[in-house]
């Protein structure tokens, strides 16, 4: 596990997970190193058989990586704003 993985698990209050892999997909013809964290997620669901959280990212050994877990972030900071934006929009309209 990184130091960095280990001081979000901290701040975040987040369990540390309970298995990694690593692996290496072609984007394009372009090789990207992935790290997948397991979690648990708790009891097993007996609809569905699940029973961990996945976290999976790519890794930081390239500046282009960076950029991409630099953009997901983005992407879904805004994307929370702006869903709760819609949300009260259409509870404000169908009110009226």
């Amino acid at each position: 596990m990184s130091v960095i993985n280990e001081l979000i698990c901290s701040l975040d209050r987040y369990e540390l997970p309970f298995d990694r892999h690593d692996w290496i997909v072609d984007r394009c013809g372009t090789c990207v190193r992935y790290v997948i964290d397991y979690y648990d997620g708790g009891a097993v669901d007996p609809n569905s058989y699940q029973f961990a959280a996945l976290d999976v990212r790519p890794a930081m050994d390239s500046w282009s990586a960076c950029w991409d877990r630099m953009k997901v972030w983005w992407i879904r900071r805004t994307s929370s704003f702006r869903n709760s934006d819609r949300t009260q929009d259409s509870a404000e309209t169908s009110g009226s």
